[in-house]
């Protein structure tokens, strides 16, 4: 993954949140991009960009098109190519899918 990609996934342990300071539940959903967020905390600070390319969800491993093993996959792929075994839940997705639409027009500028 690059810096400019946006991760969704459950929670591997228990982190500290990068913009409340408070812990983020081992299984709860979390925003990774640079540092870590609480979903909520992540969409209250950052403007997001709604190019489905750079949004990844985490998704049990599975070889890419060049034979690599990927453990992330871009919303765009779900979209388009699908059957993946994503480590989040149905609601998560949604409510991943309802943020980006509500922030539709506003974008992140990368460095």
């Amino acid at each position: 993954m690059t810096d400019n990609c946006i991760l969704f996934q459950n929670a591997p342990k228990r982190r500290d949140c990068n913009e409340c300071q408070k812990i983020i539940p081992a299984g709860h959903l979390e925003v990774v991009y640079q540092k870590f967020y609480h979903f909520d905390c992540f969409f209250k600070k950052k403007e997001i960009v709604c190019n489905k390319t750079i949004i990844s969800i985490a998704t049990e491993e599975y070889m890419d098109e060049n034979e690599e093993p990927k453990t992330f996959v871009s919303l765009e792929d779900i979209d388009c190519i699908g059957g993946f075994n994503l480590r989040i839940s149905d609601a998560d997705l949604s409510k991943i899918r309802e943020h980006l639409a509500l922030a539709k027009g506003l974008f992140i500028f990368f460095s």
